[in-house]
């Protein structure tokens, strides 16, 4: 197993769990056997480009989003953070863009608040 296969499989592994899916929700949506999702995610299978465009439809991405190699952005987060992020991304896919907009400026508020509030107790 090459490690560019390793990365595609702990891509498809990450956006599923954020996404709060199961092996067998995507098994379903891209008509394949939720075994073979499971040996594609842990490198034991060599998908086709065809297949991992089903892959791509079932997790509800585009086909860069599961070979984007360079960017492992999900490897460091906990699994209740992936969990949590899933839960938030569900809300939003049914938000239209001022929704989400919205959100984005509460959430980077708060952000702003709690680490401006740490920030200054280090320097005391």
């Amino acid at each position: 197993m090459s490690e560019i296969e390793q990365k595609i499989g702990r891509n498809i592994y990450n956006i599923r769990k954020a996404k709060g899916l199961t092996q067998n929700d995507v098994a379903d949506i891209a008509g394949l056997s939720n075994d073979y999702i499971s040996l594609i995610e842990r490198a034991k299978r060599h998908p086709s480009i065809h297949i991992l465009i089903r892959i791509a439809k079932g997790l509800g991405v585009q086909l860069p989003d599961l070979i984007n190699i360079e960017k492992d952005e999900f490897s460091t987060i906990d699994d209740e953070k992936v969990k949590s992020i899933g839960r938030v991304t569900a809300y939003l896919k049914d938000m239209d863009i001022e929704e989400i907009e919205i959100i984005h400026d509460i959430t980077q508020r708060i952000y702003s608040i709690q680490h401006g509030a740490r920030k200054k107790r280090k320097k005391k």
